[in-house]
Formats: C-alpha cells, sequence, structure tokens
C-alpha cells in the first residue's frame, strides 16, 4: 500500500463527516406531516455523517457493528413494542402480555451469571436487562449504600458514614454515583467518620487495585472510625485494559472481617461491586483463570455491557447481583401487575434482551472466544507496527493491559505525527477515533490529583471485532508518513 492510499481513504470518510451540521432557525413541531421521501433522506444525511464501523478507520470506540443475529431478532420484535419492565428471576409476578421475551431475558440473565462464576444461578442469583454500564453501576451503589446502611450498625460512637473506594482508572461513572448517592453537606455532620467519603486509590505498576493497597487504605479509614465499606473494582479499565485483583481483594476482606470484628458482629461490613462493562465479556473466554465473579464472597453485584463486546445493537448493559438484594431497592408501583419495581430503568426494551439471548445462542462460548482472540491479535499487530517506529522516533510508553485495549505515550515527533491536522482541520487521532487523554500519569503507582494536572497526553486505542489489519496498516502507515 502506497503512502498516498491512507490519505484518499481517510479523506473519503472526512468528506462524510462535515460538522457542524445546517443550523435550524424553525424548531416549531411541524405542523403537518413531511413526504416519507424527506424522512429517509434525513435518515440517509444522518447515516454519511456517522461513522460507519464496517468501512471507516475506528480505532478507539468501544462499539462495533451488530452480529446479524442481533440485527434479525430486533427487526422481528420491535413491530410487538415488547416492555422489559420488571424482575423475571425472583418467582414474583411480572408485568402481563410480555412472558415471551421475559422468559428469554430470564434464560440469558441466568446463564450469563453462571459464566460469572454462580454455580447455581437461579437460587443464587438475580438480575435484568439494562441501558449500559453507567445504569448497572448506579443500582450497585444504590444497592450498597442501602444494604450498609441496614445491615452494618457500628457500635462505637462515630463511624456511620460509608467510605467509597475505588481506583483512580475505575470508569467515571463511579464518581458520578457517589455523587448523586452519597455526597453530604459536610458542614451538617460534626463527626467526620458519620460522613460520606470518596477515596480514589493508586494502583500497582500493572494498573491494577491490588490486596495490599486496598489493605492499607481500609486501616486508614478504620482507625479514624470507618466501619462500611463500599467498594469498586473493575474488570477491564477503559483507559488501560486492566483487570484489578477481585479474587485476592475477597480474600483480604474474609481476613479482615475476623481480625477486626472477631465475634461477627454487625458492627463492620464490606459490599463489593464489579464494574465488568467492558472486560466482563472478555475475561470469562480468554482469561478463564480470572475469577472476578460470583465466585468470590464478597463480590455483591456486576454490571455487564452487551453492547460492547457482545456486538449487540444499543442499549444492552445488564445488571446481576446476589439472591434476595433487590429488596434493598424496592419501590412501591400500584398501577404494575406486580404491583413493584425494583430496578433502575423502570420500562426497557425487551427486543434487546431477545438480541442479547440470540448472540449468547448463535455464538456459543466458542464463538465469544474467537472474536475476542482476533482482537487481542490485531492489539499486538498494532503494539509491534507502534514498536518498529521506535526505532527512528524514539522510545514509545506502552501501558500494561489484559484486553484489546493499548495507551501509549509518544515520542515529540510522533505526538506531532498525531496531531497533525489534514484539510478537514482534524489532526490524525480524531480522523481514526483514537481517545486522547490529557494529564495522564506517567506512573500508575502516583496517579494525578484532581485539580494538580500534571500528567502529559496518551493516547487510547482500543480494537475492536471490525477493525483489520489494513486498518491497522492504514493508520501506521499515515503515522510514519506524517513524520517526514
Amino acid at each position: 500500500m502506497g503512502p498516498d492510499a491512507p490519505n484518499a481513504a481517510s479523506n473519503q470518510v472526512l468528506a462524510r463527516v462535515r460538522w457542524p451540521m445546517k443550523t435550524k432557525t424553525n424548531w416549531a413541531w411541524p405542523k403537518r406531516g413531511v413526504p416519507m421521501a424527506e424522512i429517509r433522506q434525513a435518515w440517509n444525511d444522518a447515516k454519511r455523517k456517522n461513522i460507519d464501523y464496517r468501512t471507516d478507520p475506528v480505532l478507539g470506540f468501544p462499539g462495533t457493528t451488530p452480529l446479524p443475529e442481533a440485527v434479525a431478532a430486533t427487526r422481528a420484535m420491535i413491530p410487538l413494542q415488547p416492555n422489559g419492565i420488571g424482575i423475571y428471576t425472583t418467582g414474583e409476578r411480572t408485568e402481563m402480555g410480555f412472558e415471551g421475551t421475559q422468559a428469554l431475558e430470564k434464560d440469558f440473565v441466568l446463564r450469563l451469571a453462571n459464566l460469572l462464576g454462580s454455580a447455581k444461578p437461579e437460587t443464587e442469583v438475580d438480575g435484568y436487562l439494562c441501558n449500559g454500564g453507567n445504569e448497572g453501576n448506579d443500582h450497585g451503589t444504590w444497592l450498597g449504600r442501602n444494604w450498609l446502611l441496614e445491615h452494618v450498625r457500628p457500635k462505637a460512637p462515630g463511624g456511620r458514614g460509608i467510605a467509597f473506594m475505588t481506583s483512580f482508572l475505575t470508569h467515571y461513572s463511579a464518581e458520578k454515583q457517589f455523587n448523586r448517592f452519597l455526597k453530604q453537606e459536610a458542614g451538617l455532620i460534626k463527626k467526620p467518620a458519620d460522613r460520606n467519603i470518596l477515596k480514589l486509590l493508586p494502583t500497582n505498576a500493572q494498573g491494577q487495585l491490588d490486596a495490599q493497597i486496598l489493605n492499607q487504605a481500609i486501616l486508614q479509614l478504620y482507625a479514624v472510625g470507618y466501619r462500611r465499606f463500599l467498594i469498586v473494582l473493575t474488570v477491564g479499565t477503559i483507559n488501560v485494559g486492566s483487570i484489578d485483583a477481585v479474587e485476592q481483594i475477597d480474600g483480604l476482606l474474609d481476613n479482615l472481617k475476623t481480625k477486626l470484628n472477631p465475634k461477627g458482629r454487625s458492627g463492620l461490613g464490606f459490599y463489593v461491586h464489579v464494574d465488568g462493562a467492558f472486560g466482563g465479556l472478555v475475561a470469562p473466554f480468554v482469561l478463564p483463570e480470572v475469577k472476578f465473579g460470583f465466585q468470590n464472597r464478597s463480590v455483591m453485584s456486576i454490571s455487564v455491557d452487551m453492547h460492547k463486546m457482545g456486538s449487540v445493537p444499543y442499549p444492552a448493559g445488564v445488571f446481576l447481583c446476589r439472591k434476595g438484594l433487590l429488596q434493598h431497592t424496592i419501590t412501591d408501583a400500584p398501577y404494575l401487575f406486580g404491583h413493584k419495581d425494583k430496578t433502575v430503568p423502570g420500562s426497557r426494551s425487551g427486543t434487546s434482551a431477545v438480541a442479547c439471548w440470540s448472540v449468547m445462542m448463535k455464538q456459543g462460548r466458542e464463538g465469544f472466544r474467537k472474536r475476542i482472540q482476533k482482537c487481542l491479535n490485531l492489539t499486538e499487530w498494532l503494539r509491534l507496527g507502534l514498536i518498529n517506529l521506535e526505532a527512528t522516533h524514539g522510545r514509545i510508553r506502552f501501558y500494561p493491559t489484559q484486553m484489546d485495549i493499548l495507551t501509549v505515550r509518544l515520542p515529540p515527533s510522533l505526538r506531532r505525527a498525531m496531531e497533525s491536522k489534514d484539510r478537514s482541520r482534524k489532526p490524525l487521532w480524531e480522523r481514526y477515533c483514537v481517545v486522547r487523554i490529557k494529564h495522564f500519569p506517567k506512573d500508575l503507582t502516583r496517579p494525578v490529583l484532581r485539580g494538580k494536572m500534571k500528567g502529559s497526553v496518551v493516547y487510547r486505542f482500543l480494537i475492536m471485532p471490525h477493525d483489520t489489519v489494513e486498518k491497522i496498516d492504514q493508520f501506521l502507515c499515515e503515522l510514519a508518513e506524517k513524520t517526514k
């Protein structure tokens, strides 16, 4: 492939992605309907302005083209407008009229729970489909707060606050959920240990929150009076691709319960939520030795996304928790057939449930493994291609990863090439949809603190099933050409 080919291909894409869109001057609701021909033209215009995973060079988004069986399921079910309101794993009454899609959602949820470590999912796990990782983490935080408040009753004065603990690499939704459910006006609470507190912890050199780091942080907070701990661990951090040491931490928490609460009273408690939005559908198929799910007694809830590595249309997230915990987030809803709602979204798509079930059944374990292994192989291909540039341009810093994610700090000449713009006035990283992160720490054991931005720029690649060797070579060729 000649050096001019990548530029030509990229410019073809850019010709279709002109921003901003035409400014509208009249925002009134249409008085009369417009012809379908005009509506279809608007569809086509929107499609041209969007990226197309099938043809465009997209090397950084956690989305991909849906699998054919997911598209077929969506087309088959949408005309029926199935509502997924309710929980189908509890054995309680559910909304009438949608028994077919409810049965498929229950089947999918329990099989997923089994994949994520539950030996007897029907008696051990409850769960439902939601809109995605943000919403799943939302429910995990809400549930964790309520469970800790009801089950952990510190005996000593103070210690009634909740310590929300996670690593600085955790998805931003964790901090958002803390602000929603746990943030307080500190001036209204006199004793420090009665205040809820957010602790963003460093990681080890591999980008993992491990038992040693967490143990030190818990003991420090315990010493000043905290007894309730809500811990969020991540399987596949979105900016590095690391997996927190869930199994190791599970052992630590067992030991701390014995050491700090020897009589087994309810004066100390840990609630662990696992954010597996990205890696939850990677690790089980290519890293079976990583036990991050319900095999661990301290893990109370998990969130997973099917619209990422599951290749199902948006929205398709899943929230799972241990059997019976949903009683802590119940809301009365007298007009519903079951008279209550235990979910965050309420009404949701029954169509997504059928799409998830169809992909699970069509692909099976082996199909998922092959697709994910392909992404890992392409990630390694990209890494080797970048290494080939080191001899000319200097050392590249590769951050550790266990996923199909590659985060790099580039030497000056390659960084200038990534920032160079073409006729579209877009830099190279933007044209390939690579994520550019400012103020990222050089040393993961010493994270950049909020308000004290001293890190430097890194670029994060995220290789998905739509990517190919040709797309990666096109990017590498253009990157090298721009340094000349």
